[in-house]
């Protein structure tokens, strides 16, 4: 086997060599690893595919890490780098801002007979050590150097913006035209961005604008575009705050989606209302995901932080470093926070991590919380209504006009929160059923369309509320199918043959505009023989996922260590969830075979990377290199540099992932696969289903240390 195997990577080795003189010995591009003497380059812990090359006729036009990959053009007459669109600063001097090129990296897009097209991305600016301060999806720039046969060049250059908008915008896009001769760089032209745009408003649902009752402030969301929603009562305007203001189809007129994440909505204090010993509080919902834990429809608190009195059962696996023997430590549904009971101020309306509608609210001095039995389900309007009257004590739920939960509490005034009132998101906090003791506090908004909130100063009675239900109440198809886009791993085009391709794999509307990344973020391998893929996919990091045409997705894992050289909790790609360094690469796309490069460093959830040096700055870094043929066969190839990692390392763990409110249909193995060691073989197939093997691993610890 192993004899056969080097025989056909020595073939496809020729193949490839012959392939990169495409075009003749004047124009051709590659991977490469430079070796210039530079001293940095004795512990760069880079494979063999660091830099890229792209030969004119006269000269190389060079990708290299050692300029943080800003390009330079070198001809027997000199050397010239492009101009620096932007400033760059980061850990490292003004020739390698980047020091280690944490985040920076380049693919080669395109090489044809007639075209090179190389993608370069960066992060302009970086400041502080491990971890790194300034790392934020907005602030990411891409670039493209569209390089011809006959040595001119055309540069697109477009800068990480707040608005998701903004960075889509046509106009978004400095253009630079060149040409590389003998002599230098010539005929520079640069041609700014255009960032004039123009909006058209969501139709929406036919709009009933009257009101039952007296309502102290009213959001109808009824704008349908732009980054402002106006309070009708008052005429104030509020910023959506988020990545974009995305605008639906409502139970009235239109309503706003929530990305889960960043979107809320705010009014400052010095304008809500001051109910005195009754409240009310109203809203429309429908839900895209459950919240990790509580997250408001609407809320004045004062949002005090949760305190964690102790942790109770069975220890998790991967808790912390004074134990690293994961046979002793189980996993267990037993596993929880144990929190000190919510003490808060103000007034509260939302839904807790498993969908239960919740009314809470500070009277006679006590923080009261009254949560309903009823499961909200996914995709589907609700009207949610909390109420209390303060001559009797008596708190309510209403969900879709109807009594949906009470409680009797103390007879009292309404205590107020001086803080600002906020739709859709509230404080940082723990996720509800937690699998390990390094579980941590974040923040998260809701997730999902709101419409229609309100907030009055009287309690509203049973008969109110079931008029305003009905009032409102959508028809049954749009009640069940509220205007959200279905949510489905993304798994490429279906093309029916072998080979690789970049591609921008698309989840959801919300979670996409969480990102700031071009046309070719992603690789995906199909087959001509079977309906599977490899994908390699941002939105798990880059993880190479094998994808069957049921829609089962299936890894055997990755290098990872837990609790090392400050980072707290796991360090893997996994915990890259914005992939700031981790990336995917297409090296070698033949009709015999395709080598895709994954590189990552193994990071914590706050962005530390792990067992970084002081004095050269280099972290663990992990190379892994698949090489997949066309009968849906693989070989995969684990390599990092002697030196770089420390024990406990995994790199094998079966895992399997399927789309959101999918069940059942995969006979997978549930238990966790773990060597420890430095090499083993790994076959791996799940029944007929899958049509795709990894049929050997390769772990391999170069001897290249300091």
């Amino acid at each position: 086997m192993k004899n056969h195997i080097l025989q056909m990577s020595i073939l496809f080795m020729l193949i490839i060599i012959t392939g990169t003189q495409a075009g003749g010995e004047s124009f051709r591009a590659f991977y490469t690893k430079i070796n210039s003497g530079e001293s940095f380059e004795k512990y760069s812990r880079t494979g063999d595919y660091a830099d890229i090359v792209v030969e004119v006729s006269g000269g190389k036009f060079t990708f290299w890490r050692g300029s943080s990959y800003l390009p330079y053009w070198e001809t027997s007459d000199g050397k010239w780098y492009v101009d620096e669109l932007i400033p760059r600063t980061g850990d490292g001097d003004e020739m390698r801002p980047d020091k280690v090129n944490t985040f920076s990296r380049i693919l080669l897009v395109k090489s044809s007979e007639e075209e090179a097209v190389i993608y370069w991305r960066y992060l302009p600016e970086f400041s502080g050590k491990n971890p790194h301060q300034g790392v934020d999806a907005t602030n990411f720039v891409e670039e493209y150097f569209y390089i011809s046969k006959s040595g001119s060049v055309r540069r697109t250059f477009r800068k990480g913006t707040e608005k998701i908008d903004d960075w889509r915008a046509p106009g978004n896009v400095t253009t630079q035209t060149f040409n590389l001769n003998e002599s230098g760089i010539k005929n520079i032209m640069t041609k700014g961005p255009d960032l004039s745009k123009s909006v058209k408003a969501v139709k929406g649902s036919p709009i009933n604008a009257t009101s039952i009752g007296k309502p102290a402030l009213w959001w109808r969301f009824d704008e349908g575009k732009g980054d402002f929603t106006t309070e009708t009562i008052s005429g104030f305007q509020s910023e959506i705050k988020g990545h974009k203001s995305l605008w639906k189809k409502g139970v009235s007129g239109t309503a706003l989606q929530f990305d889960g994440y960043n979107t809320v909505i705010e009014m400052p204090a010095n304008k809500a209302p001051k109910p005195v010993n009754s409240l009310t509080l109203e809203g429309w919902i429908a839900i895209g995901a459950y919240p990790w834990s509580w997250t408001p429809i609407i809320q004045q608190t004062d949002d005090v932080e949760e305190v964690l009195l102790r942790m109770e059962g069975p220890r998790a696996v991967l808790t912390g470093e004074e134990n690293d023997n994961e046979d002793e430590q189980e996993a267990s549904d037993d596993f929880t926070f144990v929190l000190k009971d919510e003490d808060d101020t103000g007034y509260y309306l939302g839904l807790d991590g498993l969908g239960h509608p919740g009314f809470k609210i500070r009277v006679a001095n006590k923080w009261e919380e009254l949560v309903s039995e009823v499961v909200l389900e996914r995709r589907q309007w609700y009207h949610i209504i909390g109420t209390y009257k303060g001559e009797t004590g008596l708190m309510k739920l209403y969900i879709d006009g109807k009594p949906a939960g009470e409680k009797q509490v103390t007879k009292g005034d309404i205590f107020l929160s001086a803080k600002n009132i906020k739709i859709g998101k509230g404080k940082p906090r723990r996720p509800i059923k937690p699998v390990r003791a390094n579980t941590f506090m974040d923040s998260y908004a809701f997730d999902g369309l709101i419409d229609e909130v309100k907030i009055y100063t009287q309690a509203l009675n049973e008969d109110e509320v079931a008029k305003i239900y009905d009032q409102l109440k959508p028809a049954e198809p749009i009640r069940n199918n509220a205007d959200m886009v279905k949510r489905v791993l993304p798994a490429g085009q279906n093309r029916g043959e072998f080979g690789a391709y970049y591609t921008r794999l698309d989840f959801y509307e919300t979670w996409d505009n969480l990102w700031r990344f071009g046309d070719h973020p992603d690789v995906v391998v199909e087959f001509d023989t079977s309906p599977a893929k490899f994908v390699f996919w941002r939105g798990v990091g880059y993880i190479p996922m094998m994808v069957n045409d049921n829609g089962h997705w299936y890894t055997n894992e990755f290098n990872e260590t837990w609790n090392r050289s400050g980072g707290q909790g796991c360090q893997e790609p996994m915990s890259d969830k914005e992939s700031y360094t981790n990336h995917a690469r297409i090296i070698e796309n033949t009709a015999a075979r395709v080598v895709v490069h994954w590189r990552y460093a193994p990071v914590s959830s706050h962005n530390c990377l792990w067992r970084e040096e002081e004095r050269t700055g280099r972290a663990c870094w992990v190379d892994e290199y698949y090489y997949i043929y066309p009968d849906a066969t693989a070989i995969r190839k684990v390599s990092w540099k002697k030196g770089s990692l420390g024990y406990p390392r995994q790199f094998q763990e079966t895992l399997a992932l399927i789309h959101p409110g999918q069940f059942g249909g995969l006979a997978a193995n549930q238990g966790a696969i773990r060597h420890l060691a430095s090499c083993c073989h790994a076959p791996h197939e799940l029944g007929n289903e899958f049509r795709l093997k990894l049929v050997h691993t390769e772990i391999v610890e170069e001897e290249q240390g300091l």
